[in-house]
């Protein structure tokens, strides 16, 4: 039995998945991880505080950014492609 053209995008995007599904994971735990040892290290001083907050704000800042980026780029150009009939493209 041979495998069909069309099935090699499901496999693909079933690959695709699992890859950011495991690398968002990692990622998550070396966030734990940091903050455990800062918690550690720094403790509930002003000092641990004063950190975090100088480590939160630019994080949040910055993702604020991005959606707003990403919103303002990929939205009109999927729209743009869907209103032409473009689906596979899209």
């Amino acid at each position: 039995m041979t495998a069909r053209v069309g099935d090699a995008r499901p496999a693909g995007l079933a690959r695709a998945m699992v890859a950011m599904t495991g690398l968002t994971a990692v990622w998550r735990a070396t966030g734990f991880v940091r903050i455990v040892v800062v918690a550690a290290v720094l403790g509930t001083t002003f000092l641990g505080n004063v950190y975090q907050s100088a480590n939160t704000i630019p994080n949040v800042v910055f993702e604020l950014v991005v959606a707003g980026l990403v919103q303002a780029v990929l939205i009109p150009s999927l729209v743009a492609r869907l209103d032409r009939g473009d689906q596979a493209d899209a």
